[in-house]
Parts: structure tokens; sequence; C-alpha cells
């Protein structure tokens, strides 16, 4: 199955019979809102449909309630789920973060921020969160409760956070500039272990993905359409 988003409405296709299986329309609360950010659950049963105005769609596949809410006031970029398809994560350029139970508008827990996120990356275990606003709040945080853990350390005023990723059985982070860096960090300790260039064919190109197949390697793709492949292993361990 492939699940192609359109500005209001999401298209199911069937990769084998390459035919499209049917269309489901979505709204916000305001008539001009669009879709911004879509999740399906981990057993591909229920999809959270967030939308430009703040409002996020809580929808069952099979049964076709969906359950609607406002729970931010601008955009919301950024949807994650646990590994039970129980409990997902919002957080939206209003600076609000949210744990919610699947079909509750009461979160289980809320963090605010002075500035949009522009970043979140959660574990496969749901364990622990990453999030980063717009300017200098970079963080992580426990899913019991929502209170941090570590924060990021480096020398500079601001960092800007884009595309973040958790190294899975390790104790590594891996978070993408605005423009072409890489940088990897100790989860634990925030420390910063290296920063590194994307090869880039124009300017202005960003990490766009990132997917780490075991904890020794990390592929990146950029907005040039390059995937470039990293050996973990060698720049954690570099100063």
């Amino acid at each position: 199955m492939l699940i192609v988003v359109g500005d209001n409405q999401l298209q199911f296709w069937s990769l084998s019979t390459e035919k499209l299986v049917t269309k489901v329309s979505f709204t916000g609360v305001s008539g001009y809102a669009h879709i911004t950010s879509v999740s399906l659950s981990p057993f591909m049963d229920k999809i959270i449909v967030a939308m430009s105005d703040g409002t996020v769609n809580m929808a069952h596949l099979h049964t076709q309630v969906n359950n609607q809410f406002a729970p931010h006031s601008r955009p919301v970029m950024h949807v994650e789920w646990d590994d039970k398809g129980e409990l997902f994560l919002t957080a939206a350029q209003d600076g609000k973060l949210a744990l919610w139970q699947f079909g509750s508008p009461e979160p289980v827990f809320t963090k605010e921020f002075n500035h949009r996120v522009t970043s979140l990356a959660v574990r496969k275990d749901f364990s622990e969160f990453f999030v980063s606003d717009a300017l200098d709040n970079q963080v992580i945080a426990s899913l019991i409760d929502g209170a941090d853990k570590s924060e990021l350390k480096y020398m500079a005023r601001f960092k800007v956070f884009r595309k973040a990723l958790f190294i899975e059985k390790s104790r590594l982070l891996a978070t993408s500039s605005s423009k072409s860096q890489l940088t990897i960090w100790d989860t634990q300790s925030g420390n910063e272990l290296g920063t590194w260039q994307i090869n880039t064919v124009s300017s202005g190109a960003t990490i766009v993905d990132m997917y780490a197949p075991t904890k020794e390697k990390l592929v990146t793709l950029s907005s040039d359409g390059l995937l470039e492949e990293w050996a973990l292993n060698m720049l954690a361990n570099r100063k």
C-alpha cells in the first residue's frame, strides 16, 4: 500500500495492482487549513493527519471514525507514534509539544517553548525524545513525564536544527542544520562529537532525510538528491 498526501486528501494505492483503492478527505477547524503532517501507526490501523491551523485528526482506518480536535494554534509539523500504536507526540510552530492517547483530547503531558519547534525525534522503544525550537532550546527528555534528561551543548550562540535521528542501541543522536551540516551528539552528556559538511551540488542544499540501518552506519539524503553513507563508529570516536 502507498499513501499519497495532498492538500486535503489522502490517496491509498495498491502497489501490487497499481490501482487507486480509496480517497479520504480531511479538514481543519478553519476552512482554509491544509495537511501539514501525516503519520501511520505501527500496526497500520490508525492514522494521524495534522493540519496547518493546529487541528489534529485521529482517524481509525478500519472503523472510519475520525476524532478531531485543535490543540495547537499554528501548523503542526511533527507527529510521532509510540511502538504500540496507542500514544503519539505532536509538535507545532506555536512552540508547543504534547503527548496524547489516541482518541483523547486531553494531553498526557505538554512542553512549551518560546519559539516554533523545528525538529522532533523519538527512540523506537518510545523511552525518550529529542526536541528543538528555532533558537536555543534543544533537549532530550523522558517520554514518561516529559522531564529533561540532557541538553545539547555547543559553542555557537544558537543553532537551527532540522532533521534528527536517534541511532538505536547507542548513545548517539544525529542532527542536520538548515544548511549542509551533519552533527553527531552524545545523548547522555549532550556533548557535540563532531560536525561535518555533506556533499552539495547547489547552494543552500540541506539534509531532507536520514536513516540508520545499524548503529555503525548512517545514510543521509540531501535536497540535491545525493545519498551519502557515514561510518558512525569512526565519527563518534573523532574529537
